[in-house]
């Protein structure tokens, strides 16, 4: 999404926020994205430069993660790259991990056509770990 790392150039610069088109499959969910007064329209190269230094800190820090944990992607995620949470998955220190890619789902797999579908798979993990 952000290229390489590191970001050169000024922070106080601001860039057009070009996530809507990699957020979701649904067509309606993108253009209330879009249409979001909320959702800012552009965002600040500084901004992006800080992502790198809280990459780096989950990197170095991801083996003390030892809670249960269930990491959910979407294959055609267009802002995040599935193989960032696959190596996550391998990084973390939890013995109970799971990993859920789906396949045709975007970066908002909540509110993709098959959302059921995530939201049954979460409901399961919790209850199989909530007594």
């Amino acid at each position: 999404l952000l290229g390489p790392f590191p970001v050169v150039g000024d922070p106080q610069t601001y860039v057009a926020n070009e996530l809507g088109a990699g957020v979701c499959s649904d067509p309606a969910v993108v253009e209330k994205y879009n249409a979001d007064p909320l959702v800012e329209k552009q965002i600040s190269v500084g901004l992006m430069q800080s992502f790198e230094g809280g990459i780096n800190y989950l990197k170095q820090n991801a083996a003390q993660f030892t809670a249960p944990a269930l990491i959910l992607h979407g294959l055609q995620d267009g802002l995040v790259s599935p193989l960032d949470s696959m190596q996550m998955l391998q990084e973390i220190g939890s013995v109970d991990r799971s990993l859920r890619i789906y396949s045709g789902m975007m970066h908002e797999i909540f509110n993709e056509f098959d959302k059921d579908l995530v939201i049954a798979d979460v409901l399961n993990w919790l209850n199989a770990r909530v007594k």
